[in-house]
């Protein structure tokens, strides 16, 4: 199911992420529904398929990054564990 989601998938998840974090509005339902999307974004790069895409897309680490929020314990710890994985996979790689 990962390879059909494909591109197309992980842009639109990206997407909404974006516009969650570059809202204004603090709203409780705002930050669950990004969190929601970091789960997504979690399981997609559960496989190497969804990882390898999550990689090559430009704007997707720094979106996590801003994703962050301490406010946020629970989000920012998925957060926290998908960039330490993208360090460890990258180092690998290397």
């Amino acid at each position: 199911w990962v390879q059909s989601f494909g591109h197309e998938g992980l842009g639109l998840l990206l997407d909404i992420l974006e516009k969650l974090i570059s809202g204004q509005i603090q709203e409780r339902v705002v930050k669950k529904n990004q969190h929601k999307v970091i789960q997504c974004l979690k399981a997609l790069m559960n496989t190497q398929y969804g990882l390898e895409r999550i990689m090559s897309e430009e704007r997707s680490l720094s979106l996590l990054a801003k994703a962050m929020d301490p406010k946020q314990p629970n989000m920012m710890a998925d957060v926290v564990k998908l960039l330490s994985a993208v360090c460890i996979v990258g180092e690998e790689s290397m």
